[in-house]
This record gives C-alpha cells, structure tokens and sequence, in this order.
C-alpha cells in the first residue's frame, strides 16, 4: 500500500510548497504595500498560503480518513470475516466503470461456516483480468461478516491460487 500513500504525497507537496512561499512572501512584503483593490497586500499573501495549505490538509486529511477506513474494514474482514464459497447465480454488468474496473451485480448463493446458506445480490468493482471466473455456476471465495452476513466480500487471492 506504499504506492497510494507516496502518490498524494507527490501530488500535495507542490500545493503545500506554493502555500509556504505565499506565507514567506507574507512576511516579507512591506506593510504598507496594497493589491489593486485597495487591501493590504501582506494579509494578502498570508490568506493564500493559509488557504493553500488548509484546503490542502483538509482534502488530503479526509481522502487519506477515507482509504484508511476502508483498508481496515478489509483487514477485519480478512481477519474475523468467515470463510466459505458462493455459487455464482447470475451476472451482469451495471455499466459503471472505476479505473478501468468494471461494476458488476452478481446473484449469488453463499455457504460460509456456521451459517445456513443463503442467497444475496452483491455488487463489486471486479478487474477485467477476473470477469471471467465471474460465470454463472462458478464457485468463488468469499469472506462473510460474522455480524452481519448482508456484507461479503470476494476473496479475489483465493480466488487465483
């Protein structure tokens, strides 16, 4: 997971840079210097480094909440979810598509330990490398939330091996 973290990195540093230098070019300018509409020009400057690097912190701050949180619902999920397999029913595309990942819809058939099985319409962005394992009757891994069996996920490792 290195490559997400240094790619917002790399893409906030010059946002982060630029606001730093509107800060330095704050305390710098001379305090009786003004814009063209008449405010002073050295809060100027301090407003757009602080605003740089405020939007910068907040949306960075909340993309890297966001990724975090689902990163470590997959772990539990990894971790405490139960193994089983579900029997694909049906599939079909949703026409979405996310960095070249489809959205597909899938019918499927879950057994998983200690629980009876039971059937469920799941949706997931699937690579098109594993579309085809995604065929009706085919058997796929899958890890089920022990507290609530309406959450599963695919076990796409599994799944290859």
């Amino acid at each position: 997971m290195r490559r997400p973290r240094s790619f917002m990195l790399w893409t906030a540093l010059p946002f982060i840079i630029a606001g730093l230098i509107f800060l330095f070019l704050g305390f710098k300018a001379d305090p009786s210097a003004r814009t063209d509409d008449g405010y002073s020009l050295k809060w100027f400057w301090f407003i757009m480094g602080a605003w740089f690097i405020g939007l910068t912190v907040v949306v960075y701050g909340g993309i890297a909440f966001i990724l975090g949180r689902i990163g470590r619902k997959r772990q539990g999920m990894i971790e405490f979810g139960r193994r089983g397999t579900a029997a694909v029913l049906s599939f079909r595309t949703t026409g979405s598509e996310l960095d070249n990942m489809i959205q597909v819809e899938l019918e499927l058939r879950v057994n998983a330990a200690g629980m009876p099985p039971y059937g469920i319409s799941h949706r997931e962005f699937v690579s098109p490398a594993n579309l085809t394992g995604l065929q009706a009757g085919a058997q796929i891994p899958v890890l089920v939330d022990p507290k609530d069996r309406n959450k599963l996920m695919i076990d796409w490792r599994e799944a290859q091996k």
